[in-house]
């Protein structure tokens, strides 16, 4: 609720909830989906009935977030996207691509930056700070992707669409605005992820040394 662009995880979620249940009837499976979105949407909806009290409009969580979108992607000081934002998302989303396809240089070094900084080169938006931690963590992360088959199954799926839609977010907002503590939710997991790798390649390593022994004492 307090970060609402995370509304994108739901139909990364939804697509999980298939897939787990694929060897399932239709109906089954269509009952999942509906029973996990009455579940989210019970979340979100005081919110919603508070909005549409208060201001007599049913805005779902707030309507504030799609203009954030823009304001923040700008690839240059060119009024025309601005003025062309309608208040809704789908008005945002169309003027991301326009400025995607007018300026894509500048609109990929902006995400670069900005996907650089969520996995731990802080420093890259004008911080001054070098976070050597999370950085080594995102690596490890990704290698824990790659060496374990259990990060690659269904059962991880929901952890890894939740760091892709934090790291959407990101890319959405100016995640500089409130400094790298607006990176953790995300790094808890990936930590995780990245503690399992590193035990993974210890052990690969001592194995390795006690086969060389083996070999040498033979």
């Amino acid at each position: 609720i307090t970060r609402p662009s995370m509304m994108l995880f739901l139909p990364l979620a939804l697509v999980v909830v298939i897939a787990s249940r694929w060897r399932s009837t239709l109906r089954f499976r269509l009952a999942a989906v509906v029973v996990f979105v009455v579940a989210w949407m019970a979340v979100v909806s005081p919110i919603t009935l508070r909005n549409a009290i208060m201001s007599e409009t049913p805005v779902l969580i707030t309507s504030g977030q799609a203009r954030t979108f823009v304001i923040h992607n700008l690839p240059v000081n060119d009024p025309k996207y601005l003025s062309s934002f309608e208040d809704s998302l789908g008005s945002a989303a169309r003027i991301l691509a326009w400025m995607l396809v007018e300026h894509p240089v500048e609109s990929l070094a902006n995400y670069g930056t900005k996907v650089g900084f969520s996995l731990g080169m802080v420093h890259w938006m004008g911080t001054g700070t070098v976070h050597p931690e999370l950085m080594l963590t995102s690596v490890m992360y990704f290698v824990g992707i790659v060496l374990l088959p259990a990060l690659r199954s269904r059962p991880a799926w929901p952890m890894h669409a939740f760091i892709a839609t934090h790291l959407a977010t990101m890319i959405l907002s100016m995640p500089s605005n409130y400094g790298y503590r607006m990176l953790l939710p995300m790094f808890l997991w990936m930590s995780m992820v990245a503690g399992a790798a590193a035990w993974t390649l210890v052990r690969k390593a001592a194995g390795v040394a006690r086969r060389d022994a083996l070999e040498t004492t033979a």
